[in-house]
This record gives structure tokens, C-alpha cells and sequence, in this order.
């Protein structure tokens, strides 16, 4: 059972405008703190800059910020200090000294604030909003700060490449590796280069935290997007990644949701539901407390874990020889992605396989294939068959009709030559105007 659920911001909780918080994110935060689970945001920003978006949002959450080097109980200024790991000032200089010869952006974060070595009003516009950067600039203020403890290092080229591959970058990842001991290196995004004390890590620092708290890594779900959440995503139990996330973080993760700027993998099970889908069940050869755990946070209405490939079959016989019986016959479908979900693709009514995620085996064994793994698209596939189906019983039944009216009209001899190109070549042409409505994909 899911204890505690970690959530990294930008990218992540955050829209695409890295400003605002996405509604639905702040509906189902307080949804899983009244069901008694603890909520952490689990990010690389300072505590007082996510400390203004959760009051904004009316969230109290516990924080876990700057990758792990500091912890909170709750938004500032109420909130506990639970954590705090800063470079010793010989450590932080010797980081400034590898750093300088690039003519980098070079951000220090320190408790409360942030030195720059030039200040960018588009990048910085959040930390200038709420007074974060410091006046002095330079490599003083960076000196300054390693005097007084630096929790990080947040590095660019500049903020127009922040987003893009940098072998500028790469390079002094490389030479901080090389020659910096005592460091751990991570990046928010691909032209950004992370630096804080070795041993500091959002993993790390939640795991410590949440033994305190009588939470075992294994009732810990966390969601990320980028590198710097890799620590947590592989050290909890449910590990789950955004469909905007990076290759490696789509790698690290078993589960993938929708992007930052949707709703989440609970849509996929309202959209089914939507369509008509009576019934969901899950059946899984994981163990039953993830399995209890993924059904009960996706809402689905039966599991079924620890099967073999073997037992799985058996289910879904058992699940048509239901569906078969009362009144109305209903269809079994079932979706997966592994080489032991082939043998039940092949026997469901409709097996549904994952196109890039999906085995050989089970896209063979599949009625219909996903070619972006999108689930959501299921409750689509419902929808389009359906609409499909009546369009050619429409045509079928007009066909018929129509042939059959003028058949009986020149058995009489009332029906001429037109009327039988009508029957004919007419039909045909309704027919074809007719399907051409399939082209309309039917919303929810």
C-alpha cells in the first residue's frame, strides 16, 4: 500500500509555463492527504520559492528541495527543517575554480538565496520576484557563498540552451568529474549541469525522512521527469515516469503517465469507463501489495497478482465464461505488452499490445496494436469501432433495401432503366458519402 507519494515540480506538477501548478495536480494531492497519505514535493528549486507555490495553490506539503540538500516539514514560514547538506567552503571554491575558466551562468544556492554570476531577468524572473537573488554578482558573491554554505550548483551555458544538449556543458561535466572528489553531479535538463555534496540525492534524503516516519521504500510512489529525479525514482517502489520525461528516465521507469500538462494515468480508466467498459481488471505477475497499491491509486475494480502466464489464461476463461452469461453477451478485452501476455492477447476477444514497449510476440498476438503505448486510446478504439460498425449496417440495410424495391417494382414492370442505375450505381455513391463519416473521430 502506497504510504507516501513524492512529486517533483517542474515538468512534472508544473505546466509547461513552469508557473502554475495544474489543477487537477492540486485536486489530487488533497484527495490523497485525506485518504492519511503523506505528500512530499520532491524538487531542485529553493524551499522558499516552492514554499509561495504551495501557499498559492493552498497546499501544505512537506518539501524535499535543491536535489535533496535541504528538507522541510511543511511550506516556510512554518515549516520544520528536517535536512540540511551544504559544500564545505575548500569543496564549494574548488567547484568555482573548475567552473569559471567556461564563462558559464554559474547559480550558487544557499540558504535563502542565490548568487548569479549575471542575472537574467527571463531566467531569474522567479527568484527576482521574491527578493532570492542576491545584489552582489560575480565571482565575489560566489565566494561569498561558499563561506556561508552552498546547498548546490545550478549551471548553463545561458538560458536560451538551457534546454538543449550542450558539449560546452558536457565538457565541464566531465572536467568537475575528473577533478572534483566528493560531489554528485545530476542535471534538471539537458544544457544544465547540477552539482551538490556527494552522498545528497531527493532518493536519498526522502528515504532517510520517511524512516523516520515508519515508511519503507517500498510504499513510496514517485513521479519525475528528468535526471536529478533518478535517485528517487530508484529507490521507491512505484517509480513513475512522464510521457515528456527523458530517455533515461523512460528507461528506469515500469510505469509511464501523460505529460506534465494532462491529467494523469487516471484519465486512461475514465476514458474506458466512458466508453462503455463495465468492468476493469487488473491481472499482473507482481507482488500483491504493488499490485493493491496501483489498482487502488488507478481505480481499477479487480486484481489478480503473483500470475504466470499459465494463470493468467485461466482468468480470462473464466472472465469470457462471465462475460457469456445473462442476458447480454459482453467481450473480454485485454492489453499488454510481454511475451507471457501473448498466449492471453491471442485468447481475449480483443487483445490490445503496446507498439515500442511491446514484445515481438505480443504484437503479433494482438488484435490491435497502440503505436505510442498511450492508454488512453483505448476508450478511443471503443468509440471508433462502434461508430464503424453502425456505419455499415447502415449501408448494408440501405443496400439491400433499396435492391430489393427495385426488384420487386420491375418484377411489376414499374421500374425503367433509371431506376435500376439507381439501384446500382446510386446505392454505391450513398454508401461511399455515407462511410466517409468514419473520417470523423467521435470525442469523448
Amino acid at each position: 500500500m502506497i504510504k507516501l507519494i513524492a512529486l517533483d515540480m517542474d515538468g512534472t506538477i508544473l505546466l509547461s509555463d513552469h508557473k502554475t501548478i495544474h489543477p487537477e495536480n492540486i485536486r489530487t494531492i488533497r484527495e490523497a492527504q485525506a485518504a492519511g497519505i503523506q505528500v512530499f514535493i520532491s524538487t531542485g528549486r529553493l524551499p522558499e520559492d516552492v514554499s509561495d507555490f504551495l501557499h498559492r495553490a493552498g497546499l501544505s506539503c512537506a518539501m524535499v528541495c535543491c536535489n535533496g540538500a535541504c528538507a522541510y516539514s511543511g511550506p516556510l514560514p512554518e515549516g520544520k527543517p528536517l535536512a540540511q547538506h551544504v559544500f564545505s567552503p575548500e569543496l564549494a571554491n574548488q567547484v568555482i575554480d573548475i567552473m569559471l575558466p567556461y564563462h558559464i551562468m554559474i547559480n550558487a544556492f544557499e540558504p535563502g538565496q542565490v548568487s548569479t554570476v549575471a542575472r537574467s531577468e527571463s531566467h531569474h524572473y522567479h527568484l527576482l520576484e521574491r527578493g532570492l537573488i542576491r545584489e552582489e554578482r560575480g565571482e565575489a558573491a560566489l565566494r561569498a557563498s561558499a563561506r556561508k554554505g552552498i546547498l548546490k550548483f545550478y549551471t548553463m551555458e545561458s538560458p536560451d540552451t538551457a534546454s538543449a544538449f550542450s558539449p560546452l556543458m558536457e565538457a565541464l561535466r566531465q572536467d568537475l568529474a575528473r577533478n572534483c572528489h566528493g560531489i554528485q553531479i545530476t542535471r534538471s535538463s539537458p544544457g544544465i549541469v547540477e552539482v551538490m555534496p556527494e552522498q545528497v540525492g531527493k532518493g536519498l534524503t526522502l528515504i532517510q525522512i520517511a524512516a523516520g516516519l515508519g515508511i519503507t521504500p517500498a510504499e513510496i510512489m514517485a513521479v519525475g521527469d528528468e535526471e536529478n529525479d533518478l535517485d528517487m525514482l530508484e529507490r521507491t517502489g512505484f517509480p513513475v515516469a512522464m510521457a515528456n520525461s527523458s530517455p533515461k528516465v523512460l528507461r528506469a521507469c515500469p510505469l509511464i503517465t501523460l505529460d506534465n500538462d494532462s491529467a494523469g494515468a487516471a484519465e486512461a480508466i475514465r476514458s474506458m469507463k466512458k466508453a462503455g467498459i463495465t468492468k476493469t481488471v487488473m491481472l499482473t505477475g507482481d507482488r500483491k501489495k504493488e499490485s493493491h497499491a496501483v489498482a487502488e491509486a488507478l481505480g481499477i475494480d479487480e486484481y489478480h497478482s503473483e500470475l504466470l502466464p499459465a494463470d493468467k489464461v485461466a482468468w480470462v476463461e473464466k472472465l469470457l465464461a462471465d462475460a457469456g452469461a445473462g442476458d447480454t453477451r459482453g467481450k473480454v478485452g485485454f492489453v499488454g505488452d510481454g511475451l507471457n501476455d501473448a498466449p492471453v492477447l491471442m485468447r481475449a476477444d480483443v487483445g490490445i499490445a503496446m507498439g515500442s514497449l511491446g514484445s515481438d510476440a505480443a504484437i503479433e498476438a494482438a488484435d490491435i496494436v497502440l503505436m505510442d503505448d498511450d492508454i488512453r486510446k483505448i476508450g478511443k478504439v471503443v468509440r471508433i469501432s462502434r461508430k464503424t460498425l453502425g456505419i455499415v449496417r447502415q449501408n448494408v440495410v440501405f443496400a439491400l433495401a433499396v435492391k430489393f424495391a427495385v426488384l420487386l417494382l420491375g418484377a411489376f414492370g414499374l421500374a425503367n432503366m433509371w431506376e435500376a442505375v439507381f439501384g446500382d450505381v446510386g446505392v454505391t455513391v450513398i454508401a461511399i458519402l455515407n462511410s466517409m463519416r468514419a473520417l470523423e473521430i467521435p470525442r469523448d
